[in-house]
């Protein structure tokens, strides 16, 4: 079992564990990856999470640094472990992981958190209005969907009043389930990458 070290919310450094269960406790609660770490691991707000923490310390590079030059972490880097060349000094491995495991269990959410990055807004110009009359966006983990009906009829006939102290609202809104669930179906897609062009296939670029 990987073991990685973040900044937790106390600002001390804590070793946590990275393990393939982590993804099956994170579907068991309908929840990302990363937002089960966030939730197991909390850090200080307006740092980085535990999941960009274990992304930095596993080499896992998702854009490259203009600044510095070093380039998105490449397919090789992922299955094969970080290149020591970029490795740093917060992501260079300590010689116990030296098959990348840590890597390679975090790459599917990265790869989750890109496609879900690009895949959640369209800037298309004729899409523009409809996505402007969408007023929350929410992402779903689990392949059955639950959609709330909000009532606000009652509201909408009715003016305001004026009640008593400690005395109930006149017109309510309601939220109820809806009647209907939705089932999201399950598309796949294979990549197939040639040892040639492992190097030179970087991460930012399968996304």
């Amino acid at each position: 079992m990987p073991k990685l070290n973040i900044t937790d919310h106390t600002g001390k450094l804590a070793e946590v564990d990275v393990d393939l269960r982590d993804y099956q406790a994170a579907g068991d609660a309908n929840v990302s990856l990363s937002q089960y770490y966030a939730n197991k691991y909390p850090t200080v707000e307006g740092k980085a999470t535990a999941f960009e923490q274990m992304c930095a310390q596993s080499g896992i590079r998702v854009r490259a640094d203009e600044t510095t030059g070093v380039p998105a972490t490449s397919m090789k880097e992922i299955l094969n472990g970080p290149n020591e060349k970029y490795a740093g000094t917060i992501v260079r491995p300590d010689g116990s992981d030296r098959n990348g495991t840590a890597g390679r269990l975090l790459y599917p959410e990265v790869m989750l958190q890109l496609i879900q990055a690009n895949l959640t807004e369209s800037k298309e110009d004729y899409l523009q209005p409809w996505e402007s009359a969408i007023a929350l966006k929410t992402t779903v983990s689990s392949p059955r969907v639950d959609q709330p009906t909000i009532d606000v009829t009652a509201p909408e006939s009715s003016k305001a009043q004026v009640i008593g102290q400690l005395a109930e609202p006149a017109v309510m809104v309601s939220i109820t389930l809806g009647e209907r669930a939705f089932t999201i179906p399950t598309k796949s897609i294979g990549l197939q990458i040639a040892d040639q062009a492992f190097e030179a296939t970087t991460i930012d670029l399968v996304g």
